[in-house]
């Protein structure tokens, strides 16, 4: 039995699970020496428990509140916390030394994309956000490889500048750096990049290699197909329809548990995609592209098309970039809403 609200787990034998059972089902007719065990262990109570206001499901509560209040050692010097970090690093250290993460593109053709630099993007940050916006009509013409090669350099390349420190106090970093940052420095987050307008590119699914700024062909197709496929895979959402490309986010997770192994780490990873999203984003809209984002899949179809490993690789996000119109309604929308409201006199 698990008491997820004040994080205790308890192991029942029968007379203790069978008791518990008459309590579930119907009051019981006499008493027991085992209630004041459940009393005791707050399993029972003689009063009625507190009621959570909660608009979700039960696994989503059990989540929520799961994940709550870790234990902390007791109150210590600065000092002591600092050598607490340290021994978290190197045991971090001798982990990550013995661990060996599958490459999902191993032995798959690369393409070497073009280069790119931050000065490619003339880039007014206030402007860049005042203009975003989400927009639901892509017209279908292409976009060039250069401006997507930077985009995808910018938002998730690493970045060849080092730690400062490192070289000054002579640190390992065991992290890798992008422009957002990331629980841990672990940047978990690969791109799919899923290609229907590309000049210069062949339409089809692939994968981005941030330590060579390549693209990994992953399977070749239409763009008719795909554009089909990724609508479906989206929940039939067609707002994405006749983009230029669209980015799945995927977090390898296991890359997060080998350093943090308590499940409170599953918040990180969610984390790690707003910071991506927007900066990628914002620099789409830099380029005068339109952008549509969503989170929701049809899963396990989308582990399949993405060739992905249902244990540990998690798909959450997904952008639409191209050009179009900018507009927040689709037509089909709008025409919807002038039907209703002609019927509604």
């Amino acid at each position: 039995m698990w008491d997820y609200l004040h994080h205790q787990q308890f192991i029942l034998d029968t007379p203790h699970l069978d008791r518990l059972i008459v309590h579930l089902t119907a009051p019981p007719l006499s008493s027991s020496p085992l209630d004041s065990i459940f009393l005791e262990e707050g399993i029972l109570s003689e009063t009625p428990f507190k009621e959570h206001t909660w608009g979700w499901d039960l696994l989503a509560q059990i989540y929520h509140f799961g994940t709550r209040d870790l234990d902390e050692p007791e109150e210590r010097s600065t000092l002591a916390r600092a050598n607490d970090f340290l021994a978290a690093c190197d045991a971090f250290e001798k982990k990550h030394l013995q661990t060996t993460m599958p490459d999902p593109f191993m032995g798959l053709p690369r393409i070497d994309l073009p280069n790119w630099h931050a000065s490619y993007f003339d880039l007014n940050l206030g402007s860049a956000l005042e203009a975003r916006m989400t927009s639901r009509v892509f017209s279908g013409d292409s976009i060039s490889l250069s401006d997507l090669s930077a985009c995808l350099g910018m938002t998730f390349g690493k970045k060849e500048n080092p730690w400062p420190e490192a070289e000054i106090h002579n640190v390992t970093f065991l992290g890798k750096r992008r422009t957002s940052p990331s629980a841990g420095g672990l940047h978990s987050v690969i791109p799919y990049i899923v290609a229907f307008h590309v000049d210069g590119l062949a339409p089809g699914l692939y994968g981005y290699d941030d330590a060579s700024h390549q693209l990994v062909l992953m399977e070749a197709s239409t763009a008719a197909e795909l554009d089909a496929q990724v609508t479906r895979l989206c929940g039939d959402q067609f707002f994405g329809e006749n983009a230029a490309c669209g980015i799945f986010f995927v977090s390898r997770l296991d890359q997060v548990w080998t350093k943090y192994p308590h499940s409170r780490a599953y918040r990180d990873v969610f984390l790690d995609g707003g910071h991506l999203s927007q900066t990628l984003l914002l620099l789409a809209t830099s380029l005068e592209w339109n952008t549509w984002i969503t989170a929701y899949f049809r899963d396990t179809e989308l582990l399949s098309f993405l060739h992905l490993r249902p244990d540990a690789d998690l798909p959450f996000l997904y952008v639409a970039l191209g050009k179009g119109d900018r507009q927040a309604l689709h037509p089909t929308v709008l025409e919807a809403l002038r039907l209703r409201q002609k019927e509604c006199g």
